[in-house]
């Protein structure tokens, strides 16, 4: 089965840039017991996914109360206790599941890690 990689929104309360201020890198990995491992194109049905979520502010300034919302694959379940970082909400909207962190500040270069795992169905 292949296995779709999450959809991210950032959104941010900051005075305007011409570009985002926000970088959000993605590093999914496949969990074997208490090793992670590189994702491989084709993952088995019942297997775990972890997806590191590493967010960087690019700009000279603060950011405040930036929203990072990882829209989570269909064809997957997200598992109790995995959720990584500040104030992680679990938002359902259609039929479309989303998790939402909030981070109350973002310092310039500073690098926010989010996580969360889910069970390939």
């Amino acid at each position: 089965m292949r296995f779709l990689l999450v959809l991210l929104t950032v959104l941010f309360s900051a005075a305007s840039f011409g570009a985002s201020p926000v970088k959000v890198a993605v590093k999914p990995f496949l969990v074997k017991g208490d090793k992670l491992l590189p994702l491989p194109e084709q993952v088995p049905i019942g297997s775990v996914v972890e997806f590191d979520l590493l967010v960087k502010n690019l700009s000279n300034s603060t950011l405040k109360e930036v929203k990072v919302r990882a829209k989570l694959p269909e064809k997957a379940e997200l598992l109790n206790g995995t959720l990584y970082g500040p104030n992680p909400q679990l938002q359902s909207l259609n039929g479309t599941s989303s998790v939402v962190w909030t981070v109350p500040e973002l310092p310039p270069e500073k690098v926010e890690v989010l996580r969360f795992r889910v069970k390939v169905k």
